[in-house]
């Protein structure tokens, strides 16, 4: 997660931010080669007054990110077992023995059909985990090398 933000629209979706890629410019001499990432939505739960074109710091909502952890990598573990056992069930109806490369089919299909599901389903919808702790005065030494903030 990126820690600093630049708000490019504030409308009735929310607030739009783009995240600044300090890491980039870490051996930064000024050259400004600061990319951005891609934009996305946070909220303001703490009513902080913000304007289009002023740096915030982001936080993660950690729930969120819990409920996220879990999904991602348990349901796609559990149906990856599923699928092992599918495969053996389906072999067993069909009167045959289901080999170890039968297996490893149901396993990776099992795990990758859920895993494929989520990613779509993520790309759709913005879970509102992000949110602004507050407005950072590019002044400050918050940002590494912030003179390349202004050209962003």
């Amino acid at each position: 997660m990126y820690d600093f933000a630049k708000i490019d629209k504030i409308d009735s979706y929310g607030i739009k931010v783009t995240p600044i890629m300090t890491e980039h410019c870490m051996g930064c001499a000024n050259h400004c080669e600061l990319e951005a990432g891609k934009p996305f939505i946070v909220t303001n739960p703490d009513k902080i007054e913000v304007k289009e074109g002023q740096f915030v710091k982001i936080g993660a909502n950690r729930k969120a990110q819990g409920k996220q952890a879990g999904l991602v990598i348990l349901i796609p573990a559990l149906f990856a077992v599923l699928g092992w056992f599918i495969v053996s069930w389906i072999a067993f109806l069909t009167g045959s023995i289901a080999g170890e490369g039968l297996h490893v089919l149901g396993v990776l299909l099992g795990a990758l059909i859920p895993m494929l599901i989520i990613y779509a389903s993520s790309r759709k919808k913005n879970p509102d985990s992000s949110y602004i702790e507050k407005v950072v005065d590019t002044s400050m030494n918050e940002i590494q090398n912030n003179a390349c903030l202004t050209h962003l």
